[in-house]
């Protein structure tokens, strides 16, 4: 924008656009199967260097209107490990596991997390590691880990397929999944929760024709989906929370 409307105040020159983030990413793969090729494995490592990373945030005094800025990077690395067994021809299982933690470059900054910091005037003053950005006093994020970006998730399956004649044939499979904790914002002021969900299916199929039985989180297992920072500019911070349940 070149027009800060709420201000009534040209946008200076240099906030009007931003880069495009970009990051380079380094992966290592190794595939193998055992046993007769019943088991298949698969092992990557990886290294991600973001940089220009765009943060919404609160632009210099005395503008107002939230911009769009190039305010850091960061980085994650980690390791993903799949693995399928064909235990015969009709049963099948599986597993994957993912770890990843992430973390911002040292000196990055995060307006956009100034109201929450304790401090009425949006300064970074109280609870919040700070640095100066801009000749502002800023929140310094430096080496916390990406608002919801969970360093864990696993999941596991079992299937099971058989032909019943020429025509028909019969399926089930249940699955469950694990994604870690993880923060909503960039400053560690609450936690999603981990959670572990279950779904299943169990079906008739003939040709193109698919008859199923299915359910998601089949538990009914309550878990936070997202979350509402409120109130955001006064004390005691709060936040509230959208539970989602099962769907069948």
């Amino acid at each position: 924008p070149t027009f800060d409307a709420v201000a009534r105040l040209p946008v200076p020159a240099e906030l009007q656009t931003y880069q495009p983030a970009t990051n380079k990413t380094y992966e290592l793969g190794w595939k193998a199967e055992w046993l007769d090729r019943r088991l298949s494995s698969e092992l990557s490592v990886f290294l991600i260097d973001y940089t220009g990373i765009q943060i919404s945030a609160t632009p210099p005094a005395p503008l107002i209107t939230n911009l769009i800025q190039n305010l850091g990077g960061a980085e994650a690395k980690g390791f993903e490990l799949a693995l399928n067994y064909s235990v015969s021809e009709a049963w099948r299982l599986g597993m994957t596991y993912s770890y990843s933690p992430t973390a911002f470059d040292s000196g990055t900054p995060d307006p956009g997390v100034a109201r929450y910091c304790g401090n009425a005037a949006g300064l970074a003053a109280g609870f919040c590691p700070s640095l100066t950005f801009r000749g502002a006093l800023l929140p310094d994020v430096s080496g916390q880990s990406l608002p919801r970006a969970p360093e864990k998730l696993a999941s596991a399956y079992a299937s099971f397929a058989k032909a019943l004649n020429g025509e028909w044939s019969m399926y089930a499979r249940a699955d469950v999944s694990y994604t870690s904790s993880t923060a909503p914002l960039s400053i560690p002021f609450a936690e999603i929760p981990a959670r572990t969900l279950t779904n299943a299916r169990v079906g008739l199929r003939r040709g193109p024709l698919d008859l199923a039985l299915w359910g998601r989180n089949i538990f009914d297992k309550e878990y936070v989906s997202t979350t509402i920072n409120q109130p955001p500019n006064t004390a005691p911070l709060q936040f509230l929370f959208n539970v989602s349940q099962g769907e069948k």
